[in-house]
């Protein structure tokens, strides 16, 4: 009996995506050590309705090429999404009202800019001062 191509892909996809995940999660805490400690490059707001995060993203260990480099994009826009929910909580769905800018690639991680536009976002904040 073989196994169908299609279905060992599927696994590594998913096995693929669980690793990201997890690594992106365990990279998201703003205070603690690890590759990941400065995550964060910036946050702030556009305007009313705008919102910027600039994310930096470190790529899995031993990737190369172009999986190297979408690793590392996978885990800024995870970070981004991490830290519009720590300041949003569930008033802002990032993967719905978040919008890519753009990515910057170098050589040991990737950065993101990623704005969350929607309407009285200013007032949604989790925590206002």
């Amino acid at each position: 009996m073989s196994v169908s191509p299609d279905i060992f892909f599927r696994k590594r996809s998913l096995l693929f995506i669980f690793v990201m995940v997890f690594l992106s999660v365990m990279s998201c805490d703003e205070g603690g050590g690890g590759a990941a400690s400065g995550a964060l490059v910036s946050r702030k707001f556009i305007s009313s309705d705008e919102y910027r995060i600039v994310c930096r993203g470190y790529p899995l260990k031993d990737s190369r090429g172009l999986a190297r480099i979408e690793s590392a994009r996978w885990a800024a826009r995870m970070n981004a999404e991490h830290y519009a929910r720590k300041v949003f909580g569930r008033t802002v769905d990032p993967a719905r009202d978040g919008e890519i800018i753009r990515y910057r690639d170098y050589e040991d991680y990737s950065v993101i800019y990623f704005v969350i536009k929607k309407k009285g976002l200013r007032n949604r904040l989790k925590n206002k001062p």
